[in-house]
């Protein structure tokens, strides 16, 4: 089993990355690829921001050693999304 060499909820997005990259032709080729983004995006956003948000009632693990990730995460998540620095406002242009 390998582990995490970089902060977590940068690692793990990595490799859901990496997930995507290696099975998403596999997937189209069987109609599933709508599927498999879903899932890979589900794991992607939910498991670092349980990390990560300490309102989640969940241990600290790595609230503690990334708190300011942390803060900016909470911050971001306080935006709209029409104001979002996130968002691409030239899109639909």
């Amino acid at each position: 089993m390998s582990e995490y060499s970089a902060f977590f909820a940068q690692d793990f997005a990595s490799r859901c990355h990496d997930l995507l990259w290696h099975f998403y032709e596999p997937a189209k080729a069987r109609d599933r690829e709508v599927t498999l983004l879903l899932a890979v995006a589900a794991a992607g956003l939910v498991a670092p921001l349980e990390r990560l948000i300490p309102s989640r009632g969940q241990p600290p693990l790595d609230r503690i050693v990334r708190r300011q990730e942390s803060a900016q995460l909470e911050a971001r998540l306080t935006e709209s999304i029409a104001t979002s620095a996130l968002f691409d406002h030239s899109a639909g242009e």
